[in-house]
Order: structure tokens, then sequence, then C-alpha cells
């Protein structure tokens, strides 16, 4: 299945080589790649976009603020985006802390597969569509069920006019029938 939006990526890593090389391995791909080499300018940077970011990937450890804080900032700011951790240095309580304030979505290990790092953004990325999918089917259908609500009113009118007009007609038809009779 092929993505049906243009997608923007933010990379923090204090290392210079691996930004370099998510710049390698998504250059080709479409996507726009935003980095920062740290938390505070990654959020200045989230803060700066008029544009949502559809996949944030933070190093653990980095300078001035844990790829954790970083993460669980960045979701007050993009709650949509899907997050990944990003470490060398695996720890159970890093991975408990980062699933419970950062809400992510992956924690990969360095060094990382090329081609299972391309799998797992385009998955997040498709994950990032169904969400927006959803929020946009959530809201057409609170529109259509306002319209519908708006409609049966209309309709309830309708028909108290119409049934007073029948009453009307019955009891002229009633007092006809008694002259009649």
């Amino acid at each position: 299945m092929a993505l049906r939006y243009k997608h923007t990526i933010l990379i923090l890593d204090d290392d210079e080589f691996i930004l370099s090389t998510f710049n390698r391995l998504f250059k080709r791909e479409g996507y726009e790649l935003l980095t920062a080499k740290n938390g505070p300018e990654g959020i200045r940077i989230l803060k700066g976009l008029n544009k949502p970011v559809s996949l944030i990937i933070s190093d653990q450890r980095m300078p001035e603020m844990t790829g954790t804080e970083f993460l669980s900032q960045a979701k007050k700011i993009f709650p949509d985006a899907v997050r990944f951790l990003l470490t060398g240095y695996s720890s159970m309580d890093v991975i408990v802390e980062a699933i419970n304030n950062g809400a992510i979505h992956r924690y990969i290990n360095k060094p990382w597969d090329d081609n299972d790092m391309r799998f797992q953004v385009f998955q997040a990325l498709e994950h990032y569509e169904t969400i927006l999918e959803n929020k946009r089917l959530t809201a057409l259908t609170r529109k259509q069920n306002k319209e519908l609500v708006d409609l049966n009113r209309n309709l309830e009118k309708i028909i108290e006019e119409r049934t007073k007009e029948i009453a009307r007609k019955n009891e002229t038809l009633g007092r006809l029938n008694k002259d009649l009779e």
C-alpha cells in the first residue's frame, strides 16, 4: 500500500553520523526530514512548525534532555505523531518510562538494520495515516449526525403541520358530512 500524504519526520540524535545515516536512508522516500542534536532544539523545531509531524525518532542519551523527556514533551505538542525511541543502551527502566511518559510506538536498538528501519518507518507512517483517517471519519460522522438531527427536527415540524392540517380537514369534512345528513 502506498502512503497518501507527504510526511514530515523529526530525528533527534547528538551524533552527526546517525543524523546523516537517516538522511541517506530516507532521501529517496520523499519524506521531509528535520533533524536536531538535542531535546531543547527539537522542542523549538516542533513549536515553530505550521504543519504536523508524522513521526519523531529520538535517541535516548543526549545532552540536556533524555529522549524519554523529549518524547514526553513532544507528545503534548503533536499528540498524534508516532514516536520511536532509539538507543544503544537497553534498560528496562528506560523502556517502561518511555512507554508510560512518551507513549512510544517502537523501541529500536542501535545499530539497526536499514531495511528493518525503512519497514518500521513505513509502518509507523501507515499508522499515522490511519489516525488521520479515523479523525476525518469521526468529524464527518459528527457533521452528518448533526445534519440528521436538524432534518429530524424539520421533519417533526412538517409532520406536526400536516397533522394539524389533516385535523382541520377532518373537522371540515365532519361538518360537511353533518350538513349532508
